[in-house]
Formats: C-alpha cells, structure tokens, sequence
C-alpha cells in the first residue's frame, strides 16, 4: 500500500504522534527502502505510544510484511499510569481507523516492558526505537541486532535530544560487529552489512 503525504498530516493533526513529519517521512523511505531491496522480515517498533509512527509503519508495508509494536501502554508511555488498558485499545482503534486491523498474524501490539515482551526469533527488517533513556534503547538494540537481516535498518529516535539514548547508541556501536551507522541526526540509523 502506498502511504500519501495526507496520511503524515492526518496522524499529526489527530496527535497522534510527537515525531516530526520529516521523521515520519523518512521511517516511510525507510520502509520503501526494505521492500525495494527485498530485505527479508518483519517491521518492529519499540515505544509505540499513541501510535503515530506505527500507523505510518503498518500502512506503509508490503502486504507480506509483519508489523510488531511493543510498549507498556501505561506507565511509561504519554497517557501515565491511569491509560494501561485503554491505551492499548486507543491505538488499535487508531490502527483500524487508518485501514490496520490489529490481529494475531499481521498485526500485533504486545503490551508490557521491553524487557518482558521483547524476545524476537523471526528476521527483522527494520526496527524503529523511540525510548529515551540508555537502559530500555540499549536492551532494544540487543535483542534485535541479532535478528536483523543483512541491509536490515534500526531507527533510533532521540539520538540528539536525549543523552542517555546517544550513550546506548554509541556503546553499541563500539561493540557491535558488522554495523554502518549512516545517519545520525536527528536519529541515529545502523545498517547491518
């Protein structure tokens, strides 16, 4: 499915999302990007919040593709510690709302913290990562970096903005074997060759 510019406005217009247009452009050329080259697997998002950029994600994706969206969906996320639960349905409803069905083969929210819920097997192809502290982006980066597929792409946001997601991003990749980090602002991006 091809995602038109209206799309971006009418996911910042409704709040969606806190992430800049020209971001949620580039996690689309992103997506354009996978699908082009064939890069086998599935998209993540780690921090999903309202659910703005996993709406441009989702709608953006080849129909073969598989979208996985983790958060809290309480605590830690915009809504505080009061919109758990409905949370989770607000940004299903917001999924369905953009043509996205929330549903156990293609499209899945997996609710719960990082460190809980995050246990991929399946190759991924792209990973965005919108958590601002080192902990949770470091954790993030871990566990998917092993089951990234060659010319895969992990998307981190916050890179200039938060201190602690820059330190995750570079102690990983001072450690890290067979990563190209080719953009760093406003995210840092890692290819893996």
């Amino acid at each position: 499915m091809v995602l038109q510019a209206p799309v971006v406005r009418r996911v910042r217009r409704e709040g969606l999302t806190c992430v800049a247009p020209a971001q949620l452009a580039f996690l689309r050329r992103s997506v354009r990007r996978i699908d082009t080259l064939k890069t086998p697997g599935t998209i993540v998002e780690c921090g999903v919040g309202l659910g703005g950029a996993a709406i441009i994600l989702a709608t953006s994706m080849n129909e073969d593709r598989t979208f996985h969206g983790y958060d809290a969906f309480g605590p830690f996320s915009p809504q505080g510690e009061n919109g758990q639960a409905d949370l989770h349905d607000r940004v299903g409803a917001s999924l369905k709302e953009f043509g996205v069905a929330v549903e156990a083969t293609r499209v899945t929210l997996h609710q719960g913290r990082f460190e809980d819920t995050l246990h991929p097997t399946a190759p991924i192809a792209l990973a965005h990562i919108d958590a601002d502290s080192c902990e949770p982006v470091g954790l993030c980066l871990e566990r998917i970096w092993p089951h990234l597929s060659l010319g895969g792409l992990i998307v981190v946001d916050g890179y200039q903005e938060y201190d602690d997601c820059r330190e995750a991003v570079e102690g990983f990749l001072a450690t890290a074997e067979r990563v190209s980090p080719y953009r760093r602002e406003p995210s840092a991006v890692l290819e893996k060759y």
